[in-house]
């Protein structure tokens, strides 16, 4: 049964969500009108156009895998897989939004608005500002607390300062997709409204604990918790592939004459099936959870010589950040525990590695000369994607270790 401060949250959650579609409904035409005047304005000054092409970059997947992996080697796997979950359950419900709202971008529609980047898929809400928003701000929660911020004397300013200045980050992504053309001002604003919406569910409904997460973790081994987590891990994705029975293709052949004219080249998917498509990454998420149980399968192994792992050592361990050799003894260094500069070394050379996993799904396209649906859904998006999660989360500590990236080095200098 749920608590009374559960069952209030629960009403903040959707009131919130009530909020936002009584604004959708009165202000988004208003919203819409305005939008066309003011990007040809924004777009009118060639160095606005060049800055906000590059803030652009601070809300796109690429980014969001490099906080993940600064997560990944400054925190722990608990950590990790929040910020994992987070961010990538936000761009599949923004696909999933997208192809349920079905909605042009505003240089489909136009020909007085240029595009400085082809986006394909439909605009309603930005995925850029959507999914940023969650992320961004559970990745400054977690980097506050983890770091202990929340114990000083100023923490509070702390606290709202680094607030304030992700939320001018995120309505700064937001205004850059306007000056590149690709969303319009109440896309953009529904984004921002929808994102602060995600970002109250996960650190209040879902509830992390963040700060103290091993009565979280503790949860793991109750049946009713299991539950709860695989409707959420499991049923959004179910809920949305269910969506498509029911969704409407809707496409205007006159975007096709305008993506035509502005990109020199038509994308190899409509609309409807690049959303879809899109939809894919979050299976990083399934990927990263297999990474995490090989590691404590195999640290397990070395550690007891057995090879089914019991609930209390994955309480135990899945918050760990320690690396265990199979000819040392066991922990035998904690995987952050190192200088700023070797630190910022492994990230460099994991995203380095990630980028690499990325790369190389563009080569079956290119092998059997194919660029469909079911080629770029299974090559380019579940497959990479479950890759890279199963990868980051099963085997970056041991490639680290051989390319003198951990502190065991020192650990076995002690002993």
């Amino acid at each position: 049964m749920l608590t009374k401060k559960e069952y209030i949250k629960l009403f903040i959650f959707f009131s919130i969500i009530f909020i936002i579609i009584v604004i959708q409904y009165f202000f988004s035409d208003s919203l819409l009108k305005m939008s066309v005047p003011l990007i040809c304005q924004l777009q009118s000054d060639d160095y606005v156009v060049h800055a906000m092409t590059i803030i652009s970059e601070l809300g796109s997947k690429k980014m969001k895998s490099l906080l993940l992996i600064i997560i990944f080697s400054v925190c722990n796997t608990y950590h990790s897989y929040l910020y994992t979950t987070v961010c990538y359950s936000s761009i599949l419900i923004t696909s999933w939004l997208k192809i349920i709202l079905q909605q042009p971008r505003p240089f489909w529609v136009d020909d007085k608005v240029k595009a400085f980047d082809c986006e394909s898929g439909y605009g309603y809400p930005s995925n850029h500002v959507m999914s940023t928003v969650p992320s961004l701000f559970m990745f400054f929660e977690i980097l506050y607390y983890h770091f202990k911020i929340d114990t000083t004397v100023n923490a509070n300013i702390f606290y709202w300062t680094g607030f304030f200045i992700n939320f001018l980050i995120c309505v700064s992504i937001g205004v850059s997709r306007m000056v590149l053309g690709v969303h319009s001002l109440d896309q953009v604003f529904f984004g921002l409204l929808m994102g602060f919406a995600s970002y109250y569910f996960y650190l209040h409904i879902i509830d992390y604990d963040i700060r103290y997460f091993q009565p979280f973790l503790q949860e793991i081994s109750n049946p009713f918790y299991k539950a709860r987590m695989i409707i959420f891990l499991v049923g959004i994705y179910i809920a949305f592939l269910i969506n498509l029975i029911f969704a409407n293709v809707n496409y205007d052949p006159i975007w096709t004459e305008r993506i035509l004219k502005d990109c020199g080249r038509l994308p190899p998917m409509t609309p409807f099936y690049k959303c879809l498509a899109d939809s894919g990454e979050y299976i990083v998420v399934f990927g990263m959870l297999i990474g995490i149980f090989y590691d404590l399968h195999f640290n397990y192994k070395v550690k007891y010589n057995k090879n089914i792992v019991p609930i209390e050592y994955i309480n135990e361990n899945i918050s760990d950040t320690v690396y265990t050799r199979n000819y040392l003894e066991n922990r035998t260094g904690k995987w952050n525990d190192t200088s700023v500069l070797v630190t910022i070394m492994r990230i460099i050379f994991l995203y380095l590695l990630i980028q690499i996993i990325y790369l190389i799904r563009n080569l079956p396209s290119i092998l059997f000369e194919r660029h469909d649906l079911l080629n770029f859904f299974i090559f380019q998006k579940l497959l990479s994607c479950g890759i890279a999660g199963f990868f980051l989360f099963g085997f970056a500590r041991s490639v680290c270790y051989h390319c003198h990236l951990t502190n065991l080095e020192k650990v076995e200098k002690l002993k």
